[in-house]
C-alpha cells in the first residue's frame, strides 16, 4: 500500500457516505418506513455510521469511527453478495472490527466494491466504494429507475457525452458504460413509459435529433425510429400523461418551438 506521503500521485480522498442499520428480521420500523432507534444490550451502536476511505492502485484503507468496533464489516466486488456465503463472492472478506482503520483488497482505483456493516440481526444498507466519478456537465438527464439514480449523456464544457452512471445513493456513481449505442449528445429528454427508459431528441456533433431510444435496463439501447415525426430538436421537453408520451417545444438549431 502506498505511503500517504504519495497522496497526490497515488491518491484521492472520498467521504463516502454513512452506513444506516436498520433490523432486517422483526420489524423494527415505523409505519412510515423510518428506521427504529435500537439499543442492544451487548453493543451500543448508533443508527448512522459514517465511512471514509483512501483508494490506492491495488487496496483500500477503510476508516470508521470508534463507535462501530464489534461490528462485522463484509465487503466484495459482487454487488449481490449473499452475506451468509461471502467467502465464495468475488473478493468476498470479512471483519469483526477491532480497530478504526482496516486495509482490503476489495476496492482500488479500478474496480469498485460493495460493504456492509453488521450486528446480529442488524444489517446496514450496501455502500460501494469507487474512485470513479461522472465528469462535470450541463444539459444531461437524470432520472430514478430500477431503485437506482442514472445519469445519462450531457455537455462536459468541450464536447457531447454518451456515458451512462448509476448509484443507490446518490452519493456514489458507477459507470454503467462510457460509450452507450446512442451518439453522444447534450440537451435532450428522458422519460419512463412503458416500463421502460426512452431517450428522445437532443443535440449531437451533426446537430439536433429526432431520434429516439429504448431500455429496459438503462445501459443497453434499442433504436425504435431515426426519425420520428416530430421535426428534429433540443431542449424539449417529455412527460408521461394520459398513457401517452407529450413532447413539448424545444430549439430546432434555428428557432423555438413552441408546437406540441
Amino acid at each position: 500500500m502506498k505511503s500517504r506521503s504519495g497522496l497526490a500521485s497515488f491518491w484521492r480522498v472520498i467521504l463516502l457516505g454513512i452506513f444506516a442499520l436498520m433490523l432486517t428480521a422483526c420489524g423494527g420500523g415505523s409505519d412510515s418506513g423510518e428506521a427504529a432507534i435500537i439499543e442492544d444490550s451487548n453493543i451500543s451502536i448508533a443508527t448512522e455510521v459514517q465511512l471514509k476511505a483512501w483508494i490506492g492502485a491495488s487496496d483500500t484503507e477503510i476508516i470508521l469511527p470508534e463507535q462501530a468496533q464489534g461490528l462485522t464489516l463484509t465487503r466484495s466486488t459482487d454487488s449481490d453478495c449473499d452475506l451468509a456465503n461471502y467467502s465464495v463472492c468475488a473478493k468476498g472478506q470479512q471483519d469483526i472490527l477491532s480497530t478504526t482503520n482496516l486495509t482490503d483488497t476489495a476496492a482500488n482505483t479500478t474496480n469498485p466494491a460493495w460493504y456492509w456493516l453488521q450486528n446480529e440481526n442488524l444489517l446496514s444498507n450496501k455502500l460501494a466504494i469507487t474512485s470513479n466519478q461522472f465528469s462535470s456537465r450541463n444539459a444531461h438527464q437524470a432520472i430514478s429507475f430500477n431503485n437506482k439514480l442514472f445519469l445519462i449523456g450531457g455537455w462536459d464544457g468541450y464536447k457531447p457525452t454518451n456515458d451512462i452512471w448509476s448509484s443507490n445513493d446518490g452519493i456514489n456513481w458507477i459507470q454503467e458504460t462510457p460509450n452507450a449505442s446512442f451518439s453522444a449528445r447534450y440537451g435532450h429528454e428522458l422519460v419512463f413509459f412503458n416500463e421502460k427508459l426512452w431517450l428522445i431528441g437532443g443535440e449531437d456533433d451533426t446537430g439536433q435529433k429526432n431520434d429516439a431510444w429504448s431500455s429496459i435496463d438503462g445501459i443497453n439501447w434499442i433504436q425504435e425510429t431515426v426519425n420520428a415525426n416530430f421535426s428534429p430538436r433540443s431542449w424539449h421537453t417529455i412527460t408521461s400523461f394520459n398513457n401517452k408520451l407529450w413532447l413539448i417545444a424545444g430549439w430546432d438549431g434555428s428557432k423555438q418551438k413552441n408546437d406540441i
